[in-house]
């Protein structure tokens, strides 16, 4: 992901002067700036509701920061990335982006949201600075059963290079619909990785069940 970056900005004098000669806006190209100055590679925690992503990067993070709560109506797909000072800000397509506290972030306090709208969470932990060039993404949840939960998982299919699936042993294997969001990674060759939570509420044995039935 660094070497992308670092390809992206040798190439920006080359964009400067094409933007130039074709006389496109220069406010678009200042925005491309900026963005290439945070860039970072996106990595979406996919997985069914209630399987646990939210509880595991909490785990990550060390610290109760992102709410755990059974709440499906407010969930909404949060960015996280280190920063060195802690940003938390809840954006809509078409109004104002809205700060936002921990209470309100912990409480999912968004007030009336619109399709489209999503949490950026910039924060000062040493886990992501450690991870730094990349932003962990809770999505929520997989067959929530809400239209605009699954519109935003497929705009983040679109937006990113590599997957985490989040299944909880409880699930006992993987649902349909995620073993066909599975065969379309494979089939556009994008990296993912496979978490099983929840194993400490399972016997060793039952985990290892679990597993295979994943395969």
């Amino acid at each position: 992901m660094l070497h992308e970056q670092v390809f992206l900005k040798e190439s920006f004098p080359r964009i400067e002067v094409i933007w130039a000669a074709h006389n496109f806006p220069l406010e678009e190209l200042a925005a491309l700036s900026a963005e290439l100055n945070e860039f970072s590679v996106r990595l979406p925690l996919i997985g069914s509701f209630s399987a646990g992503k939210s509880s595991l990067i909490n785990f990550l993070l060390d610290e109760s920061l992102l709410s755990v709560a059974v709440n499906p109506e407010t969930c909404l797909p949060t960015e996280l990335r280190f920063a060195d000072d802690e940003l938390l800000i809840l954006h809509h397509p078409t109004k104002d982006a809205v700060p936002l506290d921990r209470a309100a972030l912990k409480a999912q306090n968004f007030g009336k949201v619109e399709g489209g709208s999503w949490v950026e969470v910039a924060t000062p932990s040493p886990v992501l600075a450690r991870l730094d060039g990349m932003t962990l993404v809770d999505m929520p949840g997989w067959e929530s059963g809400i239209e605009q939960h699954a519109e935003a998982i497929d705009n983040y299919l679109e937006r990113s290079s590599a997957y985490c699936i989040v299944v909880s042993v409880d699930e006992g294997g993987l649902k349909d619909s995620l073993k066909k969001i599975i065969e379309e990674l494979v089939i556009n060759k994008k990296p993912m990785m496979l978490v099983l939570t929840k194993c400490d509420k399972k016997t060793p044995e039952d985990v290892a069940q679990g597993g295979s039935t994943l395969c």
